[in-house]
């Protein structure tokens, strides 16, 4: 007799239905040849989940630490973040800054 397997349980097109799928893909674009300041940069961020598509404040903070103090622009931006050019059609009353 075999060892039970997870698939067995979950009938098929119905893979993602054990766990939630909730991974944001964060694209970093660049102009230039930016130095790297920073080779200790993890791709991966493990956050609790906030509110709908809410990036973590860690991204912000890898991105700068990878990075260095560079002009930094966040699109699809649902706030106003300090040291940030915020665009989005979610940020509500505020002025894109």
């Amino acid at each position: 007799m075999r060892a039970a397997s997870i698939t067995d349980y979950i009938p098929i097109g119905k893979e993602n239905a054990v766990t939630r799928a909730n991974a944001e893909i964060c694209l970093l674009a660049t102009r230039g040849n930016p130095k790297r300041i920073s080779a200790s940069v993890h791709s991966i961020i493990d956050s609790p989940i906030g509110r709908h598509s809410e990036k973590p404040d860690e991204t912000r903070r890898r991105i700068i630490q990878l990075c260095g103090d560079v002009p930094r622009i966040e699109l699809f931006s649902r706030q106003i973040v300090l040291g940030w050019d915020s665009w989005g059609d979610e940020l509500g009353d505020c002025e894109n800054r």
